[in-house]
């Protein structure tokens, strides 16, 4: 039988990631208290060879994924399934990408929100995690439908377990905790933009690197199409 992660989880509660091979890099990191202020990553994005928990118990990594499969949402105390609609994939300059690695070997970049510890926190903040810049081709996330045990839709806003440890997707809705909170990747509007963009309907899109459209204070407002 399949081990699922052992936490009691509310949307409220955060993610982390980590990475790890290559040599430890010390980067200067501004400490901020919401995703709205979040101006240094270009990408809030999982390594491909991150493994992800699928519906069924078993595993697979994050660059295998494709439109369809079903993955394991931890987004209550009980467990649904969520489908992958898209897979997004941005590449990396110059193949490679400074990113965050957790005990467990989660591969994240510096501000995507995970949960630890029944916890919302961002990986560049927890202390046991390693920043490393390393080989990487290519970092993903995804838009990820939630369905009811009748298989009807209910939401975006799919909690992946990635490494045993909880991380979230696009367009996830969360408003109950100011670190995971984002008034662009965590709503509705990229969910619009993605779903502009060549490649949405057929379930996967590929972006150059840096994507991200900014205002003047630097918060992030769209992306490139």
């Amino acid at each position: 039988m399949a081990e699922y992660p052992t936490i009691g989880f509310q949307p409220q509660d955060g993610f982390v990631y980590r990475q790890s091979t290559g040599p430890p890099v010390r980067v200067h990191q501004t400490q901020i208290s919401s995703m709205k202020s979040f101006n240094d990553e270009k990408k809030p994005c999982f390594h491909g060879d991150n493994r992800v928990l699928m519906s069924d118990g078993s595993q697979k990594k994050v660059s295998e994924l494709k439109k369809g499969d079903e993955v394991m949402s931890m987004n209550s105390k009980c467990p649904v399934i969520g489908k992958i609609n898209c897979v997004i994939k941005t590449r990396c300059e110059n193949n490679k990408c400074q990113m965050m690695i957790s005990p467990s070997e989660l591969k994240i970049t510096n501000w995507h929100p995970i949960n630890t510890q029944g916890k919302w926190q961002f990986p560049c903040e927890i202390k046991d995690w390693d920043q490393m810049i390393i080989d990487c081709d290519y970092v993903y996330n995804f838009v990820v439908d939630l369905e009811s045990q009748t298989r009807t839709q209910i939401s975006h806003g799919c909690i992946m377990s990635i490494q045993s440890m909880l991380t979230c997707t696009l367009g996830h809705g969360f408003t109950d905790d100011e670190v995971i909170t984002h008034p662009y990747w965590g709503t509705e509007k990229v969910i619009d933009d993605l779903k502009k963009t060549p490649g949405y309907e057929t379930g996967l899109i590929i972006f150059e690197p840096s994507p991200a459209i900014r205002n003047s204070d630097g918060e992030v407002i769209g992306l490139k199409l």
